[in-house]
């Protein structure tokens, strides 16, 4: 979703800086169901969580094998949820 100077209807701000506001907003507005919405967001946040991780873990040097795969798995789950992220843009999710 393209930055914007007005907020989300929650409040949060959808500006350059704020992009996973902005990715949340536009999975929610996206999103056919609250709980297809709640699954991807979970998995945003432990993909955000984990690249924090590895983050820490190369400032404080870190073995560098243990940081390649964490690297590799991070980038896994990037996969995983630009997947996601790609569905929701092209097709409308349907109720089961």
């Amino acid at each position: 979703m393209p930055a914007s100077d007005k907020p989300s209807e929650s409040g949060h701000s959808l500006n350059d800086a704020a992009y996973r506001n902005r990715i949340f907003e536009f999975v929610k507005r996206r999103s056919g169901s609250e709980t297809n919405a709640t699954s991807v967001k979970a998995a945003l946040g432990g993909v955000v969580s984990r690249f924090d991780a590895l983050d820490s873990l190369a400032n404080k040097g870190v073995h560098a094998n243990l940081a390649v795969r964490e690297a590799e798995i991070c980038a896994i789950n990037t996969y995983i949820i630009a997947g996601e992220l790609l569905a929701l843009n092209v097709e409308p999710e349907t109720e089961v």
